[in-house]
């Protein structure tokens, strides 16, 4: 421990560091990943809609 000290490293500091580091994870993943697995969703939709819609059309095609 004393060898941290002669460093300038301050456990408290650290600790702090640590709960802020934390914090900003937890707000960062509430208010981004939330947004971001939305519009993945939709987009995923929206490809599974077009794909559908292709395979439609083929087999019209093939029957004509």
């Amino acid at each position: 421990m004393e060898a941290f000290s002669r460093l300038g490293i301050d456990w408290n500091s650290v600790i702090l560091y640590l709960i802020n580091f934390g914090i900003l994870a937890v707000v960062v993943g509430y208010f981004v990943t939330g947004p971001i697995l939305r519009i993945l969703d939709q987009r995923r939709q929206h490809i599974q809609s077009a794909v559908e819609e292709a395979e439609k059309l083929k087999q019209e095609f093939l029957r004509e």
